[in-house]
């Protein structure tokens, strides 16, 4: 089921890579994270992943989920289920996490009290990180944020500010699953508010 799903995620993916690099050549030739590599592009929409055809099995494969103190969105796969989280997940900043049966991909969502940082600040603290490698400007569906990576953990993260003086924090693992680097392009592709 699972890479029946992978394989129809890789045709739209590849279809909606083509038609970016065709309209923007530029931005397509300068590719580096798993946004880029396969949309060929850091400004995203949710409209060019379900407009492409066959785009309604591989969304009817999955549902979307709103969560919990935050006014945002994001289609996830039915093959992940959430997690309970614990009083100290929470306490951590946890509103969400999601896994495979086997526990091998996860998608965990963050809302993290920065005392106002602003997206350069976040920007600037994420440079400082050893473990962060690869940070992007990235717009989602209107919303500017940052893409980077955490080699160490095999993750990719995409963070948004917020008014409040939060920060909105998605990561992915393995990213070194192709597979699941495809599927990521989705979730990502889908937050909204």
């Amino acid at each position: 089921m699972i890479r029946k799903m992978i394989s129809k995620l890789n045709v739209i993916m590849a279809t909606v890579a083509a038609v970016s690099m065709t309209l923007t050549p530029v931005t397509a030739m300068a590719r580096g994270n798993v946004v880029e590599e396969n949309l060929g592009t850091t400004d995203i929409t949710w409209d060019a992943v379900t407009s492409q055809e066959g785009s309604e099995e591989l969304i009817g494969a999955g549902r979307f989920v709103t969560f919990d103190g935050v006014d945002c969105q994001m289609w996830i796969p039915n093959l992940m289920q959430p997690e309970e989280l614990t009083e100290e997940d929470i306490q951590k900043g946890y509103i969400g996490y999601y896994t495979t049966e086997d526990k091998k991909s996860v998608a965990a969502i963050m809302y993290i009290d920065t005392g106002g940082m602003t997206l350069e600040d976040y920007k600037a603290f994420l440079a400082d990180d050893n473990e962060v490698s690869g940070i992007t400007d990235i717009t989602v569906n209107g919303l500017p944020g940052v893409m980077y990576d955490m080699t160490g953990k095999d993750a990719t993260c995409v963070s948004f500010t917020t008014d409040s003086g939060y920060v909105l924090e998605f990561t992915f693992s393995p990213m070194s699953d192709d597979g699941y680097s495809a599927i990521t392009t989705c979730m990502i592709a889908s937050i909204q508010e």
